[in-house]
Formats: C-alpha cells, structure tokens, sequence
C-alpha cells in the first residue's frame, strides 16, 4: 500500500498535464500537416512562424514559446548553480493564460520596444527571497537585459513546469522547440478552425490540437509507467492477506461450527471475519502513509536533478490520503469477502465429531485456498514479468546512445538571428573558423543534433522487399561528419565535396538492400520543398549501440550539404584533439563576429552532457523500477509460499492417513508437490498470457525489444513455480517428522 501510494503522488502530478490557466479547452497548440511524421503533424518550424500566424490569428490569440536553458542573472539576488529555464514568449502569452502575476504586472503596450520578463515564484523565493522590491531590476539572459516587471503566481506553469523566466520579446527568436499555441476568442469551435485551415493552401497548413485532447496528455503513460506496478504490487499484497486468512477461517471451521450451534447466526460469524480484515487493512493504511512520506522525500530527491518543478508538486495531500482510503477499503473487499463467505457457509454436520466424516482427501479435487493460490501465482507472474520489461525496456533505451570518448566532441547549435532559415555561407563561415581554433581536430556541420532517432522520411528506393519504399532519417552533413562523430567505415567510401552522393548506416543497408549490398544503389529523397536523387557511395556504422532499439527506430541517411538549406538550425561538431585542454573561447561572440551577426549561438555543450541530459530520465527509471522489481518479486515469492503452504497444511491429516497405510516419504513427497506445481504451472501460464496480452495493446514495443527471449519468460515463470512447490513440500516434510498419532489424534485438522 505505501508503494502504491507513494506512486500515485508522482501519477497525479504527471497525469494533470493541464497548464492551470482558465478554460484549457479552449487553448489549443498549432502543428503543421507532414503526412510523414508521426500522427500527421510535425511542430511548426521557425521558417514557418510568420505563414501560421498569418493564417491563424483570425478569431484566435497566438503566441509562441520557445524553450531554452541558460544562465540566469537577477540583480539584487543570488545566482543559482547550473543552467535554468526560460521560456521567450510573445506579448500575446498576456490573453492566451489569462493568469495574472501575483506581484506586479504584465506586458503593456509601453514595453513595445524592449523585452521584460516574468519570474516564476520558485525563483522569487529561491533566489530573490520573495523580496518585493525585485520589480524594475535587470535580468541578465545570453546577452539580452530585460526589466523584471511581475512574479507569476505559486504553481502557475504553462509548456513545462520547470519554467523559471518567461522572457516577454516583441518577435521570438528561431529557437529549438518553438510551440505555437492559440485561444478561441469567439463562438467558433476547434473542429471549425480546422475546416477553416483545411480549405486553405495545402502548403504549410496548420492544424490545432486542443490541450484536453487525449493525444497530447500523458496520464496513460504515466498511469502503466508508475502507478500500474504499484498496484500490482498492492493485488499481491491483497492476495497474500487473503490467502492467510482464509487459511485462518478453514482452520477454525470447529469453532465456527459450535458458534453456529449455539445460535450465532451466519452474518454474525462472517462480521467477525469481516472485522478482522478491516483491522489489518485500518492498519496497513496508517503505516502505510508513514512509509510513503519517506518514499515521496525518496523520490522527490530522484526526480529533481531531472524536472524540480514536478518534484516539487509530489506531495501527500488530501487525494493521495482519499487514495490510501480507498485502498485500505478495496483490500478489506480483496481481503475480507471470500473468508466471511466461507465462514458463513460453513456446514455444522460435516465437521461436528458426532457426525459422519467427510472426506479429507480427493486426488485432484481443488478447493477455495487452492484457487487463491492460482490467483496469486498469475498476479504474481503478471507483476514480476511487467516490471522486469520495464526495467529491460529502459536499459536498453540507455545502452543505445553513442559511445566512445564524447567528452572531446563539441556540439554547438545555431540559430538564425533573424528568426528565419540558417544562411548556409554564414553557417560554413562559422565552421571555418572553428576548424582555425587551437586544438581542433576535426570539423563538420549538420542540420540535426548527432543522437539516435528523429524525424523519419520515405526514401523510393529499389528496397529489398520489393516495395520500392524505405524509411530514414535524413541528416544533412559536411564531409568531416563521420570523423567527427566516431563512426566507422563498414564499406565503399564516404563521400567528398561536392559529390552528389549519400552514405548509409549500417541498420539501413540492411533493412533496404538485404545481402545485396547498398554501394551503389541509387535513392531519391524528399527534403523540404526538394527532390533529389543520390547515389550510395559507402556504409558507416550505426550512431548507437543497442540493435533492437535501432530496429524500432528509422535508421539513418547522410547526404550532403550541397544545394541544400539547413533549416531553422546547423549545428557545428568538433573533436578536440586527444590530450588538447578544455578550451577558453567565448565561442558565442566567435558566432556572431563570423556570421556578421545573423546567426546566434543557441546551445553549446559536449556530446556527453548532451547523453548525459537524455539518459538521467531513463536511469532514474531504471531504479525506480528495478526497486520495484525486487519488490515484486520478494511480495510474490513471499505470498506464493505462504499460499501454498496454508493449502498443504490443510493436508496434513491426508498424509499422515497415507504414511499410517504404508505410503512412502517419496511417494507422498510427489504427490504433494505434483498436485502443487501443476497448479502454479497453470497459474504462471495465466500470468505470462495476461501479460503479453496487456503489453501487446498498451506498449507492444517492449515485447520486441526484451520479450523476444525465451529464456526470460522462462526463467521468471521457473522462479516463482519453483517457490511454490518449495513451499508445498515444507508441510510434508513436517509430516514425515511429525508424530503421526498427535496428527491423527487432533479432531480439528
């Protein structure tokens, strides 16, 4: 119950994804119509922002946000260690929340010619001690000086809940990520915006998609990520209690008879056990909220390198205690009802001494402790199997980036200053010039950031299916890219400049061309507006090391600069020389000496940090769900045993009769055991279905990446049968040990 709890707290925060801003229904994001990316839409590029504002601003409010990390200066107020969040708006982000700061104000009309920004209320307090007089200072933001003109309200949030300046401009610049959101202002509705924009051009159409759609909200996510193996583990927890105590209520099966003799009516003696399942389950939940207040601190301290404003909303409040409340009642249900049945069933004839006995023992007839057992081995293999694919599933998300020394290799995205595409001379001039810095090794320009995955495209190609059609991320890049990233060579060549040629990686020459070999094939690309046809000139290898992710993922298409624009961002890699020093260089002012100000450097980090910033999710996770694992498995293998064992228990008379008429210890041992494991055989065998069953229709790619292996669905489902017929040879054991004439002489076993 406390892992339960403990997990809806981070479950309520994650599945309430809507920005607490007035009528969300009626706030929608904007995309672009792309028939080839995922869903049919693709975010709006920076090239894009002028046409779709132009087209949407008729009976809506636009604005636009634009995600960065920077460094962030207040004056007055203490720096923060590491990078923070701003968000730069346009001044229509005033009517699309609709939120007012709780201290000051918000952009006016005066402020037309310079940039101000809002601070968040975390930043207030943490940096500025919630000093009053904050309004009106300088805030120092990659070279830009707004004034602090309002303090945005405790728990306001909107894009992520991480924001700690919304930087207020005029015009927002081309950066990564640009969202563009917009409010209905009149009676229309969304489904009539979208016929409005779909009797347009075809060409860069928009598409809204309101914030309440189920599309753009992740409580399903979060509800099978976190809050599923929890209660699974609360099912086991209820199944154990259960099993004891009916094993509990068979076992005083006399008593209950002579209560019933006496005149107790049947209710009477199923309250009882009713009462002794809300005292266990009262308990638990009063225990169970002081294990989950150190379980939230626990994963508040995981989850706050990765996202501190989320962190910070996981809490124990009145929801997670009405959650711990429902729990503790749905265990009393789980828990109480079938031991107060059986209670109240119970027959005074067949067990008083002066009637007819009835028989103790039938080869293979299965009673009620023995479905329980059933039950708890199939919820036992379904939470054991879940979280186990979980746990594969993210480890091998993490073993798939690049590897190799990439802290020597430098990334450093640019942005148009101007909002618009990346000029590609000024883009080239930058990579001149960083080839001519000290320590340099090798240099080279793309238009996407160098880590697997991305947006994928169609290839027509003489594919090996016979389809004609292949998927790829298309990457442009300059000679000197595969150097620079550390791929290696895996035939042909790679081409030089100048040449009208691609190179492939190795998962793609494989997926398109089979055993026949990609050198030399020719394909046709789509990029952008373009059709270009390129000869395959040679085969690298693939940029990550996990194959079933690759197999999941499009795999990639390097093509040359050539002619070709890079769009809203060129990113610039070098490799420092081996044993060459960090290097000293404002490389900001580098950019925008040598591009004559229209590019500006937008993100400069190393390869590692960048991994680094998108594995700490998945590791995080990674524990998570292994602890969550181990959990699992040490509540099963416990309540497996404990199942099992009341069931054999309730045997004891049978095998002494058998041992008195001359049976052997190894002949009652099998049969003990063989009637056991075939019931956690059948058992397991549910569970292993229930399971590729649910992660069939919620996540089937977990089942191809760690469910293809035979042996790990094997070696779980041996596990926890094994336990059980562990456990269901204890009893027997004890037996043999045993005096048979004490079994044999008790009238109540």
């Amino acid at each position: 119950m406390a892992a339960a709890v403990t997990f809806y707290t981070a479950f309520k925060v994650v599945a309430d994804d809507l920005p607490p801003i007035p009528e969300p229904d009626r706030v929608a994001r904007l995309y672009v119509v792309d028939p080839s990316a995922p869903m049919g839409r693709r975010p709006v590029r920076g090239s894009e922002i002028d046409k779709v504002l132009d087209r949407a601003t008729d009976h809506l409010i636009v604005t636009t946000t634009a995600r960065q990390s920077s460094t962030v200066d207040v004056d007055g107020c203490a720096v923060l260690a590491g990078p923070l969040v701003v968000r730069r708006v346009l001044p229509t982000f005033r009517d699309v929340v609709r939120v007012a700061p709780q201290l000051g104000r918000t952009w006016a009309a005066t402020d037309a010619a310079e940039s101000v920004a809002l601070l968040s209320d975390r930043l207030w307090r943490r940096a500025c001690a919630a000093d009053a007089q904050v309004l009106g200072r300088v805030v120092r933001v990659d070279g830009s000086v707004p004034r602090v003109i309002g303090v945005m309200p405790d728990g306001f949030w909107f894009g992520d809940r991480d924001t700690d300046v919304w930087l207020v401009e005029p015009r927002s610049a081309a950066h990564s990520g640009i969202d563009v959101v917009a409010r209905l202002t009149g009676s229309e509705t969304w489904q009539q915006v979208n016929a409005r924009f779909a009797g347009g051009q075809p060409a860069d159409r928009p598409v809204a998609v309101p914030l309440t759609d189920p599309s753009v909200r992740r409580g399903a996510q979060a509800l099978i990520g976190l809050l599923g193996p929890a209660l699974l583990v609360l099912l086991t927890a209820c199944g154990n209690a259960s099993a004891v105590l009916v094993a509990r209520t068979l076992g005083r099966e006399r008593e209950l008879a002579i209560r019933l003799s006496l005149g107790a009516s049947p209710w009477r003696v199923a309250r009882q056990s009713l009462a002794e399942s809300s005292l266990v389950a009262v308990v638990s939940a009063v225990v169970a909220l002081a294990l989950a207040a150190g379980g939230v601190r626990i994963l508040q301290a995981a989850l706050a390198p990765l996202s501190p404003g989320a962190a910070s909303l996981i809490a124990l409040d009145a929801r997670a205690l009405a959650f711990a409340i429902a729990a503790a009642v749905a265990s009393v249900g789980v828990t109480g009802i079938i031991p107060a049945i059986r209670a109240a069933r119970t027959n005074i004839v067949s067990i008083l001494p002066a009637a007819p006995g009835r028989p103790i023992w039938r080869a293979g007839a299965y009673g009620v402790t023995d479905l329980l057992v059933l039950v708890q081995m199939a919820l036992a293999v379904v939470l054991v199997l879940v979280t186990l694919l979980f746990h594969s599933v993210l480890a091998e998300i993490v073993g798939s980036q690049l590897e190799g020394p990439l802290e020597q290799i430098a990334v450093m995205r640019l942005a148009s200053a101007t909002g618009s595409v990346v000029e590609t001379n000024a883009a080239r001039r930058v990579l001149d010039a960083v080839r001519d810095l000290p320590g340099v090794g090798v240099a080279a320009l793309t238009d996407t950031r160098p880590t697997p995955g991305g947006l994928s495209a169609i290839l027509r190609t003489d594919a090996a299916d016979g389809s004609g059609y292949c998927r790829a991320v298309v990457r442009v890049v300059t000679p000197g890219y595969f150097d620079a990233v550390g791929l290696n060579l895996k035939g042909g060549r790679p081409f030089a400049a100048g040449q009208d040629a691609a190179v492939a990686s190795a998962t793609l020459a494989r997926r398109c061309w089979g055993s026949g070999g990609a050198v030399g094939r020719e394909v046709v690309v789509k990029i952008g507006s373009s059709i270009r046809r390129f000869d395959i000139s040679g085969v690298v290898s693939d940029a990550g090391g996990s194959a079933k992710i690759a197999d999941l993922q499009p795999a990639d298409l390097y093509v040359p600069a050539r002619g070709l624009s890079f769009g809203d961002s060129a990113y610039v890699l070098f490799r420092r020389q081996p044993g060459s020093a960090r290097m000293d260089v404002d490389l900001r002012g580098l950019v925008e000496r040598t591009s004559a100000g229209m590019l500006s450097l937008d993100e400069s980090a190393t390869l590692q940090e960048i991994v680094n910033r998108q594995t700490d999710a998945p590791a995080v996770l990674i524990g998570v769900f292994g602890a969550m694992a181990a959990l699992a498995l040490v509540l099963a293998t416990m309540g497996i045993s404990a199942s099992v064992n009341q069931s054999a228990v309730r045997r004891r008379r049978s095998f002494a009769i058998r041992l008195a008429l001359g049976a052997g210890p190894t002949s009652l041992a099998a049969l003990a055991v063989g009637r056991d494991a075939l019931l956690a055989a059948v058992g397991a065998g549910a569970g292993a279905l229930i399971t590729v069953a649910v992660t069939k229709s919620v996540w089937p790619d977990a089942l191809f990446v760690a469910g293809t292996d035979w042996r790990f669905w094997l070696g779980a489902c041996s596990a926890l049968v094994g336990s059980g017929m562990l456990a269901s040879f204890g009893p027997v054991w004890r037996t043999i040990r045993l005096d048979l004439m004490s079994i044999l002489g008790r009238a109540d076993t």
